[in-house]
């Protein structure tokens, strides 16, 4: 059971950071979106290790609860189900409709091509800390 928790304060961290780090990119139209587009595949690439690839490995239900940290005491209670409408759901969002953007981004989820270019330029610091 201490790994499952483990796993779950993880991905539960990870939602936090990227949805913290989305509130922060300040995208309000396509030019911004392609002008961040590298910020925005660093952060599929962390819901897709942190937190997808935790949550088929561990095979929990999207409607288990979860609570993602919003701030020094804040927390938020929710489910996996809404944590990655939040995450995954809000890039896709972003993304949808700027072609080039939302095909790498859905390969990155989907582990294809694009996702084995980001692994690559990230510092193994950086993906040990996901």
């Amino acid at each position: 059971m201490e790994l499952f928790n483990d796993d779950l304060n993880k991905t539960a961290v990870a939602m936090a950071n990227v949805i913290k780090s989305l509130s922060q990119v300040n995208l309000q139209s396509a030019f911004d979106v392609m002008d961040k587009q590298g910020e925005l595949y660093v952060l599929t690439y962390i819901a897709r290790v942190g937190i997808l690839d935790r949550i088929e490995k561990n095979k929990w239900s999207l409607i288990n609860p979860i609570i993602i940290p919003t701030g020094l005491f804040g927390v938020k209670k929710t489910t996996i189900a809404n944590g990655l409408e939040l995450t995954v759901g809000k890039i896709k969002e972003t993304v949808r409709g700027i072609f080039l953007v939302e095909n790498n981004v859905d390969e990155i989820l989907k582990k294809e091509h694009y996702f084995w270019k980001v692994d690559e330029l990230l510092m193994p610091e950086v993906k040990a800390k996901i």
